[in-house]
C-alpha cells in the first residue's frame, strides 16, 4: 500500500509526454435498448435482476471509453453484485426489526456499530470496484486500510466542519489523495501530486463567488429589485454546479502512473449547460431521455481529458499481465460487498 505520509511529486514534465484525447464512442440510442430492458427485466424479476442491470451498464461504459487505443473491462458478474446487495438487505432488515423490539438504547448501539462498519464498507466497495476492471488485460487493485478510511471520509471532513469550512480543502485534498495512491494498475501504484493549495484556490474562489451573490441578494432586498435578487440567486445555483468540474480538473491533474499523466480541462459553462439541459430534457421526458443524458455527460468528461503518455504503458501492462500470470489470480470466487464507489 502507498503510504499517505509519503510526498508525491511530479515524475516528468508535462511538456515531454504525447498527448493522446480520451475517447467515449457510445450513443444514445444503443445505450437506451440496454437501458429499456434492464427496466424491464428489473420490474419483472421484483428487483433481482437489476444486479445484472448495473453489471451491462458498466460493461457499456466501459467498453466504450478509449485510453490510448484500448477500452477498459469490467469483470464482475451480476452474481457477485447481487450477492452483496442481499448482505445489504439483510443487514437492513435486521436493523428494521431490532428497532421494533429492542429498546432505543441498545438500537442506538447497533447504530453505532453500523457507523463504525462504514470505512470497511466504503474500502471493500473501491476493492471490489478496482478488483473487476482491468485495462489491457491487467486489473486494478486496491489497497485502503480501516484507520486511513476513517481519516478520509469521516475525520477529516468532520474537522472541516468544526473549523467552518477552513479545513475542508485539506479534507478534500486528504480525501483525493486516499483514493488515488491506494489504487494500483496490477503492483504498480498510482500517485497523486494534487495540492493543497490548488483545493484552497478551488474553494476561495467559490466562497468569494457566493459571498459576493448573498450581497447581491442584499442590496436587491432593500432597493425592492426582483431582478438583482434574480440574479444573485442564479449566480450561487451556477456556482454550486461549477464546484464539480473545477474538482474535476484538479483530481484528475493530479493522477499519475509511471510518467503517465492527464490533462483536464472541462470548461464550467460548458458542464452547466449540459447539466441544466439534461436535467430539463430528462423532466419532460419523464426519464425516457436519461440514456441519452448520461452518454452526454459521459461524452463531456472523456472529452475533457487527455492522456499524456510516456511511451510506456505497453510495456507496463505487459510486464504487469506476465507477473500476474505468474503469481497466478487472487480472485478465485471471492466476493466483496459492492457500495457503488470507485474512480
Amino acid at each position: 500500500m502507498t503510504s499517505q505520509s509519503q510526498t508525491d511529486t511530479p515524475v516528468t514534465s508535462r511538456s515531454s509526454l504525447k498527448p493522446i484525447p480520451v475517447a467515449f464512442n457510445g450513443r444514445g440510442g444503443e445505450y437506451f435498448g440496454i437501458w429499456i430492458v434492464n427496466i424491464a427485466l428489473t420490474v419483472l424479476t421484483l428487483g433481482i435482476y437489476s444486479a445484472w442491470a448495473k453489471v451491462r451498464n458498466k460493461r457499456y461504459f466501459y467498453g466504450n471509453t478509449d485510453v490510448a487505443g484500448a477500452s477498459f473491462e469490467y469483470l464482475a458478474t451480476g452474481g457477485q453484485i447481487l450477492k452483496g446487495r442481499l448482505i445489504a438487505v439483510a443487514v437492513f432488515v435486521v436493523f428494521s426489526l431490532l428497532s421494533s423490539f429492542i429498546s432505543p438504547e441498545v438500537y442506538g448501539l447497533f447504530m453505532l456499530a453500523f457507523m463504525a462498519a462504514m470505512p470497511w464498507l466504503i474500502n471493500a466497495g473501491l476493492r471490489f470496484n478496482a478488483r473487476y476492471s482491468a485495462y489491457r488485460g491487467v486489473r486494478f487493485r486496491f489497497t485502503g486500510t480501516y484507520w486511513a478510511a476513517c481519516k478520509a471520509f469521516f475525520l477529516y471532513p468532520l474537522l472541516g466542519m468544526i473549523t467552518l469550512g477552513i479545513m475542508m480543502p485539506h479534507a478534500m485534498h486528504y480525501a483525493a489523495r486516499y483514493v488515488v495512491t491506494n489504487h494500483a494498475y496490477g503492483n504498480k501504484a498510482f500517485k497523486f501530486d494534487a495540492t493543497v493549495k490548488q483545493y484552497q484556490s478551488v474553494v476561495l474562489g467559490l466562497v468569494i463567488g457566493i459571498i459576493a451573490s448573498i450581497a447581491l441578494i442584499a442590496i436587491g432586498f432593500s432597493q425592492a429589485s426582483i431582478a438583482m435578487i434574480g440574479v444573485g440567486y442564479l449566480a450561487i445555483y451556477g456556482l454550486s454546479l461549477a464546484f464539480k468540474p473545477l474538482l474535476f480538473n484538479v483530481y484528475w491533474k493530479g493522477v499519475n502512473l509511471e510518467k503517465n499523466r492527464f490533462e483536464a480541462n472541462m470548461p464550467v459553462g460548458r458542464f452547466i449547460w449540459v447539466f441544466i439541459s439534461n436535467s430539463i430534457v430528462v423532466a419532460l421526458t419523464l426519464g425516457l431521455a436519461f440514456p441519452w443524458a448520461q452518454v452526454r455527460l459521459a461524452h463531456l468528461n472523456a472529452n475533457s481529458l487527455t492522456f499524456l503518455h510516456a511511451g510506456n504503458l505497453g510495456s507496463i501492462a505487459a510486464s504487469q499481465a506476465k507477473e500476474m500470470s505468474a503469481v497466478g489470480e487472487e480472485l478465485g470466487e471471492v466476493y466483496d460487498v459492492d457500495v457503488g464507489f470507485g474512480i
